[in-house]
């Protein structure tokens, strides 16, 4: 695996030295370029000075920061590798939280921290006492450029770092206009937790197929062979009523192998029922 950035971990006065590596990898896609539709010619993108129109060499071109519209300051890759950051061979911990206090939302690129042959022992016992007290560590690190908060956990015996997208980049949930607890009847409620209950299973993401991936590889496959698919065009499921919606929730229910006895009355409802649907979600790629 490529080495992303390399440092030590700083656990008060314990330096543990490591490298991050990336923890997941993408997944083989079919990928399409742009042709010209007269012979289906390749379609290239030129740097092109936007003042004279000529083409631009990459030994030509330097970074510049836009201070008012149309002016620049050029800003020299020397003088970029030359800044002294703190905390640019350090990760260092600053706090140590429970895992449910980070919003999901949060995390944004795993890596993998390994350690250095000189620094097994100290790792071992770091990720030991993580495992053993619940937690997850808090920290912040420099690395391509940006200064990352980050977050330091265990899995199997690795320590994860997850990179954390900052506050500022997460959309305040109470700003959309949502239905509140009181619309759920406590019947509906009830059903809906039966359902649940049937289908609760353990995570396995090895279930979870690219559908659309694999609908995009039999096409072009059955091109390159001469013969033509039908388009099946976009599925969507059709909206519940909301006069019907027990009548769905005991539909969903006998199709997944459960009885529709008699729901229990209980107490108000404090979230809004899920969707009574059995549909198997696509991933995109592999996380």
């Amino acid at each position: 695996m490529a080495t992303i950035w390399k440092g030590a971990v700083s656990f008060g006065l314990v330096n543990i030295p490591v490298r991050a590596e990336p923890a997941t990898r993408e997944t083989e896609t079919v990928d399409f370029r742009q042709l010209d539709k007269a012979n289906h010619a390749p379609i290239r993108t030129k740097r092109v000075n936007a003042a004279t129109g000529d083409e631009v060499a990459w030994g030509d071109i330097v970074k510049g920061y836009e201070y008012a519209k149309g002016a620049f300051l050029v800003v020299e890759q020397a003088e970029l590798d030359a800044l002294t950051v703190p905390t640019g061979r350090a990760l260092d911990l600053l706090a140590f939280v429970d895992a449910g206090e980070i919003d999901p939302r949060h995390y944004e690129t795993p890596y993998f921290l390994v350690p250095e042959a000189t620094a097994e022992r100290s790792y071992a016992l770091l990720r030991e006492a993580i495992r053993d007290s619940g937690v997850v560590g808090v920290g912040r690190v420099t690395m391509r450029q940006r200064t990352h908060v980050v977050t330091v956990r265990v899995l199997a015996n690795a320590l994860v770092m997850d990179v954390i997208r900052p506050a500022s980049e997460l959309v305040d949930p109470t700003a959309l206009q949502l239905p509140g607890s009181d619309v759920v009847r406590p019947q509906e409620k009830a059903m809906a937790e039966q359902l649940i209950a049937h289908l609760r299973a353990p995570f396995d993401t090895s279930t979870f197929r690219d559908e659309y991936q694999e609908a995009v590889r039999a096409l072009v496959e059955a091109k390159l062979a001469g013969q033509e698919l039908p388009a099946d065009g976009d599925r969507i499921p059709a909206g519940t009523p909301v006069i019907d919606l027990m009548a769905r929730l005991q539909e969903s229910l006998a199709h997944a192998g459960g009885k529709t006895a008699p729901a229990r009355r209980r107490g108000p409802a404090k979230k809004t029922a899920a969707r009574p649907t059995t549909r198997t979600p696509s991933r995109r790629r592999s996380a």
